[in-house]
């Protein structure tokens, strides 16, 4: 684009400021500027004339489009402007009747039959850029987890986990982990637990804005379950292990920038596939069975 100026030379730091700011508005768009007298290697794409007032004050800027053949207008007054801004809103507005001037070639109407299409990296510089989706990370992180049982067991502790992205947005959760297990208070003692665990599950996000994402989760928990009791007076105890496992559909919310740290929030219900339970004296005391209820919150680094 070449620029005309016109004025007197009171404004010439002016002129120079306004030149840099709007060369550096367009250059993203590989759009270049000159000054009127100044070499170029190729004919300008559109004319702007600058006007300044004899104060100095009012500016009138002027674009002739040679790619569209369109003439626009506008008049600027910069009394109300600070001295250190009033480049930058000479170049902005300029940049903005440069623009309304190409706006039809955003469009995908065919062009006019007397007029040739204009270049296609003329095209790739006016259209705005249409939104594009970033591409999922793997992230890798920690979190603590908590699940409570019908079966009168509350389960506490904490997962390493991953997510694998899928085709069609889904991904393929994998988490291993160590639970603890709150005591219970039996006819003969108390009964505690501990459990070495594994999830599975695929996660498919339905919600999104900005930086927060509500994912659907579907997935199955599995536990090598330990119990271990203390009998009390001459009570005999012994220990139990076993599988236990269940069947999950939770929510979660998904919080950060892509490829950063974010942050994983999951609550959810379950229903045991597989159930375990220590008893004492032919009656249930606690055990990984009934409804569950589960929630984990953690961090992860997405690569």
């Amino acid at each position: 684009m070449r620029v005309v100026f016109s004025g007197g030379t009171a404004e010439e730091h002016l002129k120079s400021a306004m030149l840099t700011d709007l060369r550096a508005g367009l250059a993203p768009n590989k759009i270049g500027v000159c000054r009127e007298g100044a070499p170029s290697q190729s004919e300008p794409v559109a004319i702007l004339s600058c006007t300044f007032s004899a104060a100095g004050l009012d500016v009138s800027l002027e674009v002739v489009d040679r790619v569209t053949e369109k003439r626009v207008e506008r008049d600027i007054k910069l009394g109300a402007l600070p001295a250190d801004g009033r480049s930058l809103a000479l170049a902005v507005e300029s940049e903005e009747l440069l623009r309304a001037s190409w706006a039809e070639l955003g469009l995908d109407a065919a062009p006019h039959a007397e007029k040739a299409p204009p270049a296609a990296e003329l095209r790739a510089a006016i259209r705005p850029a249409r939104a594009t989706r970033v591409a999922r990370g793997t992230p890798i992180g920690a979190r603590v987890a908590i699940a409570h049982y019908g079966g009168d067991q509350t389960q506490y502790g904490g997962d390493a986990f991953t997510l694998i992205p899928l085709p069609a947005r889904w991904s393929l959760e994998v988490a291993l982990g160590l639970r603890g297990a709150l005591a219970v208070t039996s006819a003969h003692g108390t009964v505690t637990a501990s459990a070495v665990s594994a999830d599975l599950g695929l996660h498919l996000p339905w919600a999104q804005t900005g930086e927060f994402e509500l994912d659907a989760q579907l997935g199955s928990h599995f536990a090598l379950l330990d119990y271990q009791a203390r009998p009390a007076g001459s009570a005999q105890a012994k220990e139990a292990r076993g599988f236990a496992g269940s069947a999950r559909l939770g929510l979660g919310a998904v919080f950060g920038a892509a490829h950063a740290l974010r942050s994983f929030t999951t609550l959810g219900v379950g229903y045991p596939w597989l159930a375990f339970s220590a008893s004492d004296g032919g009656s249930t005391v606690t055990g990984a069975s009934g409804l569950e209820l589960y929630a984990s919150s953690g961090l992860g680094v997405e690569f």
